[in-house]
């Protein structure tokens, strides 16, 4: 993200590479994309496939760029939003608030406290993966 000739190479030229590789050859591409594409305005409901998009920051441009060469050059496509993934790998909130909870008790922050109030919704990353292929072999 802080080398935003960098991202957009991955983000949008890989994006856009692949996609053309599979119209070449008849595939369906999914493309798994971000919330960060969207303004992060705080909410009273989920952000749907079709709102606008205004990304905050060179990683959701990047990643709304991709977007946009899939939808151009790739007829057979799916595009996923994800946000707040967790998994049996990497860093993420669930695994922060159970470090967390797994302190001894005199380490164990009374309260927490997070930056700003808003709407998420934790996506499990085997789900994702499982729905998707239900989707495409269906």
């Amino acid at each position: 993200e802080e080398d935003i000739e960098i991202a957009r190479l991955i983000n949008k030229t890989g994006s856009e590479n692949i996609a053309k590789a599979c119209a070449k050859n008849d595939c369906i591409m999914v493309c798994i994309s971000t919330d960060y594409v969207f303004d992060g305005e705080v909410r009273n409901e989920p952000y749907k496939p079709t709102d606008k998009t205004a990304p905050l920051n060179n990683y959701g441009l990047t990643k709304w760029e991709g977007e946009e060469a899939v939808r151009n050059n790739c007829q057979k496509h799916y595009i996923t939003r994800t946000s707040w993934l967790y998994g049996i790998h990497g860093r993420n909130f669930v695994e922060t608030m159970i470090s967390l909870a797994d302190k001894p008790n005199n380490k164990v922050p009374k309260k927490i406290t997070l930056k700003n109030f808003f709407i998420l919704t934790l996506m499990y990353s085997f789900q994702i993966i499982f729905t998707l292929l239900k989707k495409i072999f269906k």
